[in-house]
């Protein structure tokens, strides 16, 4: 006899924060461009809400995270204007923009495509290396510059594979030797977007800029023995907002397995854990916007070891 795992708790927040209501005919909302490149501005002009309502603005981000973006106050024609800023560590990809009123419930939304920013070229005379330009997840990289002001202060940041830029868990600003170099370690976890990064090293006196590219790769991170376990998910090709069964077996009975996703980006979540009764279980899921492409379903025996990986080819739902 199977045991359905507990609920995809994380899924059912997913889909929770994405909810919203009907659109309503009259409501509008257009954008100055539907393309941009990060930290540029774009002017919002909306219509048909009502006369001196508050209206809620929030964008829905290529992962499909919600994020809010403050409120306007239509004018007695129940229309308003407003600008919004693309922050220049915002990802890059399609974006959808909406707007509600907090009285009359009126949703209107837009879309915007975020391309990366230029950036600052790498300097002449500058030479910035990484020992090991592709590793797994769970390692380290150290990288080496040349080429600096002595002593000044270098600056670093990341550009992650989603295209945003970032210097979260860097340390700010260091100094350059006396001879104008630097060494210098980022280590990643085991949950970190896998793809292509870039790091930068900007000299704070002497505007001189390196960058170099490197490759972080799925990183296999249980050390545990593969074969035994099976896991299926059916079916293996499926639309946003479709129901699929997760179904796996040659566990143990009694033990606990933990499942998890990893997107095709490389960002991984947890999705539940339970326990079996005869070392199968089934665990029925309604898929939520997640980004489109193949999706990779693992699931870990905690008491065997044992684990077993299945796809998941996710295609764009019909809205519905």
């Amino acid at each position: 006899m199977r045991r359905t795992l507990g609920l995809v708790a994380l899924l059912a927040l997913i889909m929770s924060a994405l909810a919203t209501p009907a659109r309503a005919d009259g409501a509008s909302l257009t954008v100055s461009a539907t393309s941009v490149t990060q930290d540029d501005t774009i002017s919002l002009t909306l219509s048909g809400f009502t006369p001196k309502e508050v209206i809620s603005f929030w964008l829905t981000l290529p992962d499909y995270s919600v994020e809010a973006s403050g409120d306007l106050v239509a004018d007695t024609d129940g229309a308003a204007a407003g600008n919004l800023h693309i922050a220049i560590d915002m990802p890059v990809g399609a974006y959808s923009v909406s707007a509600r009123g907090n009285s009359s419930g009126l949703l209107a939304t837009a879309r915007v495509e975020v391309k990366a920013a230029a950036g600052a070229p790498a300097s002449p005379g500058v030479i910035l290396n990484v020992e090991q330009r592709s590793l797994p997840q769970g390692e380290c990289f150290y990288f080496t510059g040349v080429g600096y002001q002595g002593a000044e202060r270098i600056a670093v940041w990341l550009r992650t594979p989603d295209g945003a830029v970032t210097n979260d868990g860097l340390e700010g600003e260091f100094p350059a030797d006396s001879g104008g170099g630097f060494s210098y370690s980022i280590c990643f976890g085991r949950l970190a977007a896998e793809g292509t990064y870039a790091f930068t090293a900007y000299g704070k006196e002497s505007a001189q800029t390196g960058i170099v590219e490197f490759q972080l790769q799925r990183g296999d991170y249980l050390s545990a023995p593969a074969g035994g376990a099976v896991l299926f998910v059916d079916p293996a090709t499926a639309h946003q907002l479709d129901t699929v069964s997760i179904v796996g077996g040659g566990f143990e009975p009694g033990e606990r397995v933990s499942l998890w996703i990893t997107l095709p980006n490389g960002v991984v979540l947890d999705l539940t854990s339970g326990f079996t009764d005869d070392g199968t279980f089934q665990q029925d899921v309604v898929l939520p916007p997640l980004p489109v492409g193949t999706h990779y379903v693992s699931a870990y025996g905690q008491t065997s070891g044992l684990r077993a990986v299945a796809t998941l080819d996710l295609l764009p739902g019909d809205g519905k």
